[in-house]
């Protein structure tokens, strides 16, 4: 299955579930966005200081949206929350704030 994953500058590449994974082994970041529409996966190079700057902005405005952020390992799997920005956390799941009905 194929995964389509949006890149710093707006363009999108496609990905299978191994080949993301790959990316965050190699030290990229990957933020996972989950919202009403299902999620959106954005990926940043940790080398070029552009990139790193626009996943801080993103991961500041997402936290102040109320979604709560959580390091994980390359599968996705065993989260730990993050309270603020790292451009080292390999793989990163937002997850919005509940709401009560």
């Amino acid at each position: 299955m194929e995964i389509e994953v949006q890149k710093h500058d707006g363009s999108r590449e496609k990905l299978d579930a191994e080949g993301l994974a790959a990316r965050v082994r190699a030290g990229g970041l990957v933020f996972e966005i989950m919202d009403r529409s299902g999620d959106v996966k954005k990926i940043w190079d940790p080398t070029k200081e552009v990139e790193v700057e626009d996943a801080r902005m993103s991961f500041d405005n997402l936290t102040k949206k109320g979604y709560r952020a959580f390091r994980t390992d390359a599968a996705g799997k065993e989260g730990e929350l993050m309270k603020t920005f790292d451009p080292e956390a390999g793989r990163v799941v937002f997850v919005p704030q509940m709401q009560g009905g």
